[in-house]
């Protein structure tokens, strides 16, 4: 399955039902946001492959590879579908 264009930007989460049921955030939005940033910055050692384009020639080789189990998935597929219509 191809990925849908934008799908990643944004996830919103409403906890109206889960508050109405008693829960709570640990953590407010301010103190969350702060500590995610923190991690950042402390964890540079993550983030960096990301810019250097380790991290895209990573998913490019695993994405080709998708291809191309896909395309002998296809082919294995239509050889069945040939054997099921010759019987």
């Amino acid at each position: 399955m191809e990925d849908r264009k934008g799908h990643d930007r944004r996830y919103s989460i409403d906890t109206t039902k889960a508050r109405a049921l008693g829960w709570e955030p640990k953590k407010s939005f301010e103190e969350g946001l702060k500590e995610t940033v923190d991690w950042y910055v402390n964890n540079r050692w993550w983030w960096e492959k990301i810019k250097s384009g380790e991290f895209a020639a990573y998913y490019a080789r695993m994405y080709e590879q998708r291809k191309i189990l896909k395309k002998h998935e296809d082919e294995y597929d239509k050889n069945d579908e040939k054997k099921a219509g010759e019987k």
